[in-house]
Parts: structure tokens; C-alpha cells; sequence
């Protein structure tokens, strides 16, 4: 089972065991606005929906843990991966909000940029964020993410639109924002 360690926190590859908190997180009303999240899935279903991800080589679903306590935190899903075109997206959600604005979502993220840059040598890493998810937007843009578009009015949420941001890392931005000298940058 994949693991990528950080100091605070670990990605580990979803297992069962995570099921029952994930799903618990995926219906909470205020996670939902901020993802976007339309489906709602029984925890059986998300169960067996999960299993059927496993199989598909262009994805890793991950489980964040803090490693002090070992405490379930988040999920993020890096998909869409393109390794001819050398491409990914992700996407990464926080359950718990103690764990907010303390450094953790920073952290995830490096380790995802650290393991899509430097096991997987990918030159891009996008993420889309609705305009509403003020925190969102500010941790990638924190993490070296450029926004690159924006599709306009992209959603309507409690009566009010949003737009979707687009914002990408591309290898030269991770090694700039990691301070790798230039011919250490290859490939």
C-alpha cells in the first residue's frame, strides 16, 4: 500500500476501514458548497464505488492521517493522470476544521506536488477551485499554483453564482518555488 510521509501528516492509499469517515465528511452540507459535490452515495455504494477506482491506473485516492495521532483528517484524489502527456489533477478536501489553517493543507500538498514532480515526473499538476473557497484558493496560490483561467458564473450555489478557477503548477514553477538549481531540473 502507497504512503507518502510528511512531518505533520501521511497520504495513505484509501482502504475500507476509511469508508465510514469519508462518507460521514462527503455528506456534511458546508464540504459539499465548498467541493461542489452534487452525488450523494450511501456508504455502501461509495464503498463499492471506491473498489471500481481502484482499478483505474489513471488515479490514486488517498486518505490524509496526522501522524502524531494517526486521526483520518481528509481524502485527496490525484486523477486524470497522463503519463504520455505528462499531466494530472487533483483534488483534496479537509474533513475536520480543527485541522484547518494550521498548516496541513499545506503540507498535503507539497507532498502531493513532491510525489507528482519527482516519483511520477509529470510536468504539470492542475487544480479547480470555486471562487467561493476563499481558503482554497489562497493554499494553492501559497503552494506555487498560478491561476491560469476562470470559467465565469461556472456554477450556481445558494443563489448566487460561482466561478471555477483553474490553477496549475508546471515543473518549472515547482522547482523555482523549491529553489532547485536549473541543471538539476531535468527530467
Amino acid at each position: 500500500m502507497m504512503e507518502l510521509k510528511g512531518t505533520k501528516i501521511y497520504l495513505r492509499q484509501i482502504h475500507q476501514g476509511d469508508m465510514p469517515q469519508i462518507h460521514q465528511a462527503h455528506e456534511d452540507e458546508e464540504l459539499r458548497y465548498l467541493t461542489h459535490t452534487k452525488e450523494s452515495y450511501t456508504l455502501k455504494e461509495m464503498t463499492k464505488r471506491y473498489k471500481q477506482l481502484r482499478k483505474d491506473v489513471t488515479r490514486e485516492d488517498f486518505s490524509i492521517y496526522v501522524t502524531e495521532s494517526n486521526q483520518l483528517i481528509g481524502d485527496l484524489t490525484l486523477f486524470a493522470i497522463d503519463l504520455e502527456s505528462k499531466k494530472a489533477r487533483f483534488r483534496l478536501t479537509l474533513h475536520d476544521k480543527n485541522y484547518q489553517n494550521k498548516g496541513y493543507g499545506t503540507e498535503v500538498v507539497t507532498l502531493v506536488q513532491d510525489f507528482v514532480f519527482k516519483e511520477l515526473k509529470l510536468n504539470r499538476l492542475e487544480v479547480e477551485v470555486l471562487s467561493h473557497n476563499s481558503q482554497g484558493i489562497h493554499l494553492f496560490a501559497q503552494t506555487g499554483f498560478k491561476q491560469e483561467g476562470v470559467l465565469r458564473q461556472f456554477v450556481y450555489l445558494n443563489h448566487q453564482y460561482s466561478d471555477n478557477i483553474l490553477m496549475a503548477m508546471i515543473r518549472v514553477d515547482y522547482h523555482q518555488a523549491r529553489r532547485v538549481p536549473h541543471e538539476m531540473m531535468s527530467i
